[in-house]
């Protein structure tokens, strides 16, 4: 029996996992993938708390970690026949797959176990703890643990397992990967508004001799943006609508604010905590995911430890923790509106309406 389950090896899940080994506590990580796998996103390490934890719990990120660049300089948005507007913000850059695992293995160097390659074939209460059948390759064995958190991402089966009526709302992201450079400055993240698709986007960057194209937005708008996207990238930037992608990928991101922020879903429940994507703890506006996993984990971690020193649930403590970061949210997410009103109106001032939206993020979190 271990102390403490984390389900996920990413940063929220690495970052729950070395903290509570740390602590003393039995640790087991489980990871659905082999690492180091590879995974839908920016792999920018933005704002001032995501590179703030980054340091503290893990240290400096090594250079073999980081990309080419090994950073940006910022953000350009790009209001097509509108204008462009950039926000200036010095952020690390790397594939997540490398990223990721670096983190895992320092967690495994503070004594989480890690188990790759597992599933969670179902899980259960189990007396005062909870029960888990895990499935790696043709075995099968049962896992008990008194503390479980659920870093398994915006699809997570712990938050179906705690919450199986409630009602998500998912964005959908796809990104895929080319074995070519463009002319858009490789110094900065590009962000695209169409705005006949706004608040849904499009982003475009250079990571090792490799263009990098991300579309984001509502499911059903996904695959018309995508087709916009490319046809865009031919007709201004060159880009050849001939070539195939080298890595193509996708993922789903639950939106779960508005009931986040009226309380309808609490992350927590007993001694089951979610953090991260499965809390749906996306930073507004931005969409930044690694700074508020990094966040939730540790909370949770030492929620965790907290709770297994007195009769309180670690949810009770957890959630408490958990408070000031959502009245930070309160305040970023009026920028959704600000951003779907600018594009209603024209949009003429949406590139300063988005990089001002974007710069309140970013001085908060």
């Amino acid at each position: 029996m271990a102390d403490v389950v984390v389900i996920g090896a990413g940063p929220a899940g690495s970052a729950a996992a070395k903290r509570c080994a740390e602590k003393g506590l039995s640790t087991v990580m489980l990871e659905k993938a082999a690492l180091p796998r590879d995974k839908v996103c920016s792999g920018m390490v933005m704002g001032p708390e995501a590179k703030f934890l980054i340091r503290e719990e893990f240290g400096e990120i090594p250079p073999e970690v980081l990309s080419q660049p090994a950073s940006i300089k910022g953000y350009t948005f790009h209001v097509p026949g509108i204008g462009r507007q950039t926000l200036e913000d010095a952020v690390p850059l790397s594939w997540r797959r490398n990223l990721d695992f670096w983190m895992s293995q320092r967690a495994e160097a503070a004594g989480a176990k890690l188990s790759q390659s597992t599933r969670i074939v179902t899980m259960r209460l189990d007396g005062d703890g909870y029960q888990l059948l895990i499935e790696s390759g043709e075995e099968r064995n049962l896992l008990k643990t008194r503390f479980l958190i659920g870093a398994d991402g915006g699809n997570s089966m712990t938050r179906g397992f705690l919450f199986p009526d409630l009602e998500v709302s998912y964005a959908h992201a796809y990104q895929e990967c080319y074995d070519v450079l463009s002319d858009l400055d490789s110094d900065y993240m590009h962000w695209f508004h169409p705005l006949e698709f706004s608040p849904s986007f499009a982003m475009a960057h250079h990571k090792d001799d490799t263009l990098v194209v991300d579309v984001s937005g509502s499911i059903g708008q996904l695959k018309e943006l995508r087709g916009w996207f490319r046809e865009y990238l031919s007709r201004e930037h060159d880009f050849d609508l001939n070539l195939k992608p080298v890595w193509e990928g996708g993922c789903i991101e639950p939106v779960l604010y508005r009931q986040l922020f009226d309380g309808t879903f609490l992350p927590a429940h007993g001694n089951v905590l979610l953090v991260g994507d499965a809390a749906g703890l996306l930073l507004p506006v931005s969409g930044e995911g690694i700074g508020a996993a990094l966040k939730s984990g540790l909370a949770a971690a030492e929620a965790v430890v907290k709770a297994s020193q007195t009769d309180e649930t670690a949810a009770t403590i957890y959630l408490e923790s958990l408070a000031p970061m959502l009245d930070t949210y309160r305040e970023i997410t009026p920028g959704f509106k600000k951003i779907r009103a600018e594009a209603e109106a024209g949009g003429r001032r949406l590139p300063q309406v988005l990089a001002e939206a974007y710069q309140a993020t970013l001085r908060r979190l």
